[in-house]
């Protein structure tokens, strides 16, 4: 594939992608989920990072609104770090439950995904990802990914947020 080129993605892309890891240490995977409730100030969302070379990953779940005195403070925030990898034999990541606690499940390669999440009596999340899109790769041999796949794509989430024991409605885009 030469420089700048648009490689489309296929189902198989939902999954891990061993197949093209060098021997980097920081060759990094991600899966990420955002939301909002627009009414409420309030937005949200799950990341997680995995390392497969450092056999590590990465993430949690945020939610921010405008009730905090500072910018910084967080209704609620779980930021983990260098949680130990599963093994590829059980690591799926077309239904996978990260070792943060975020489950990531592909309902439709490419275009549908259910999120969960459970801490209970603090956030629970049961959010569903559709997309409006197809996939957008960004090119090959392109700042900043220039030697890996990414994209973006925008979607249709609803689902409910369980923010300490309040039931709130997300029907977003």
């Amino acid at each position: 594939v030469g420089p700048s080129a648009h490689v489309p993605f296929g189902p198989e892309d939902d999954d891990f992608h061993d197949e093209v890891l060098t021997d980097r240490w920081w060759e990094t995977e991600t899966s990420w989920f955002s939301w909002n409730v627009p009414e409420r100030h309030m937005g949200g969302w799950t990341y997680c990072q995995a390392r497969p070379n450092a056999n590590v990953c990465n993430g949690g779940a945020w939610v921010w609104d405008d009730t905090g005195s500072y910018t910084w403070e967080l209704p609620y925030h779980v930021h983990y770090q260098g949680l130990q990898l599963p093994a590829r034999s059980v690591r799926d990541l077309r239904d996978f439950e990260w070792p943060n606690g975020v489950h990531v499940t592909a309902l439709e390669p490419l275009m549908k995904y259910r999120i969960r999440y459970e801490d209970p009596g603090s956030l629970e999340l049961d959010l569903r990802f559709e997309a409006i899109m197809a996939p957008n790769p960004h090119p090959i041999g392109v700042a900043p990914f220039f030697k890996g796949r990414h994209f973006d794509q925008p979607g249709h989430l609803t689902g409910v947020v369980v923010l300490r024991g309040e039931k709130i409605a997300v029907d977003c885009f």
